[in-house]
């Protein structure tokens, strides 16, 4: 638990970046942003007075999760965590706090 993941879910379709809390045969707890956002969120906090675009707690019940990754990068692809980084000059954690259940 706690580590950086993206989430596929299906029922709608949707893609999320963010920090896994808990995994069970119900479903799974994480927060996180919509994969479709993570540039203009990017942006946003480095260039950006006003916020717009912000992490969510987010239950998602177990039918609807096509499958969990980790945030890890492949050979030239970055990972999230790496490019969010690098655009950004601060760490994610400090986006995706730990949270005690």
């Amino acid at each position: 638990m706690n580590s950086l993941v993206c989430v596929y879910l299906q029922n709608p379709r949707e893609k999320f970046f963010g920090r896994l809390h808990e995994l069970s045969v119900q479903g799974v707890q994480f927060v996180g942003i919509d994969i479709k956002s993570f540039d203009d969120w990017c942006y946003e906090l480095v260039e950006e007075d006003e916020k717009n675009i912000f992490p969510s707690a987010l239950y998602v019940p177990s039918w609807r999760i096509e499958k969990i990754v980790l945030d890890e990068s492949q050979g030239v692809l970055k990972s999230f965590s790496e490019n969010f980084y690098q655009r950004t000059d601060q760490k994610i954690e400090l986006y995706f706090p730990i949270i005690e259940l």
